[in-house]
């Protein structure tokens, strides 16, 4: 700092600095030759703390580790970005789909354990918003690898007279697509098949399938060679009910971390700020424990119960997702709840 600012950059440190907020990293606050111990040496009654929005970083870090779930959507996360921006053909085809589907794309996002809090957050917002080109993009290509050439994204047309097993009263019966029965102007993704069985014997001969539905069941004859591939294994995850509600969830309560985390970043801010923006949180939080926040509401408003279908992907184990989803959320709520009052206290009544 001499050698930059000269001797009376310092002199001004000695007479006017009263304290350096840092993050925790060794190089700005350790014990040993860090850019704190610099500064007290120039000033030694200087006051030094850790930067509040990098605690509350930690604080998140620490609160997602006690629902080893969430470990795993971090995987998921890091695979989907390493994927996609990693090869410039994928992140070509991912923005084709997009077109196809009309829908925009946002660069998917990579993790950082530094920024943790914000850094997941946009992660999530990105996967989302890029959710259903990526799981289309999964599936065509996983497909095409094992000699299936349709997918959700194939014209209506060809799946016309496709022979086809599907299950019915606990049995496989073979059959094959009539016709599709949705409008013209239907998203593509969205189309409706009549299958028609081959047997008499059965009551009912005939039954409509989604287009995700048909492909699904293409794919089940398959499973050997594609649990070989990458991209099918993504699939596989991007379409677990428990992951898809679990992010939609993770980013409410990110939403209200996120605003605590501005008001430490905020100029001139009094004590009762830091207290009035403790206590805001942790309603919020301890609300979302029963009430959805905005996200988790527009993932329900989407999802179909009867068919459980997501933006006209069938998502896989309903019903135990949703139980585990359930039993996650509560030890999400309560773990964040307590280190944020931790965290409050340390800062607070200290």
């Amino acid at each position: 700092m001499k050698r930059i600012f000269g001797d009376s950059y310092l002199d001004d440190i000695k007479n006017s600095i009263v304290s350096g907020s840092f993050d925790g990293a060794a190089v700005m606050m350790g014990a040993n030759n860090s850019v704190a111990t610099r500064y007290l040496d120039l000033q030694p009654k200087m006051m030094i703390t850790h930067a509040s929005a990098h605690n509350l970083e930690l604080v998140w870090s620490h609160a997602t580790k006690e629902v080893p779930y969430v470990l795993h959507i971090a995987e998921v996360l890091s695979v989907s970005f390493n994927l996609i921006s990693g090869s410039l053909k994928a992140t070509h085809a991912l923005k084709e789909i997009t077109k196809s589907i009309e829908q925009s794309i946002v660069s998917l996002k990579a993790l950082h354990g530094i920024r943790w809090l914000r850094s997941q957050q946009r992660a999530i917002h990105s996967l989302l918003t890029d959710w259903l080109a990526l799981v289309l993009y999964c599936e065509e290509i996983s497909l095409v690898r094992v000699g299936i050439k349709l997918s959700s994204l194939s014209s209506r047309c060809e799946f016309i007279d496709l022979p086809i097993t599907i299950s019915v009263e606990g049995a496989e019966k073979r059959g094959y697509v009539v016709e599709c029965v949705s409008p013209p102007d239907v998203n593509v993704v969205d189309e409706e098949f009549k299958i028609r069985l081959i047997s008499s014997r059965v009551r009912n001969h005939e039954y409509i399938l989604t287009k995700n539905e048909v492909i699904v069941r293409l794919a089940h004859g398959k499973q050997e060679e594609l649990k070989k591939i990458a991209e099918w294994d993504l699939y596989i995850s991007l379409t677990q009910y428990r992951l898809v509600i679990t992010l939609h969830f993770l980013l409410d309560i990110e939403a209200e971390l996120a605003q605590l985390s501005l008001t430490f970043q905020t100029e001139n801010n009094a004590p009762s700020d830091m207290v009035h923006g403790f206590e805001r949180t942790l309603d919020k939080v301890r609300l979302l424990k029963d009430t959805d926040g905005d996200a988790l509401s527009r993932f329900k408003a989407k999802f179909d119960e009867s068919t459980e279908l997501f933006e006209g992907i069938y998502l896989e184990d309903y019903k135990e997702g949703k139980e585990m989803f359930d039993l996650d959320r509560v030890l999400l709520i309560v773990a964040t709840e307590e280190y944020v009052f931790i965290l409050y206290s340390v800062k607070l009544h200290c």
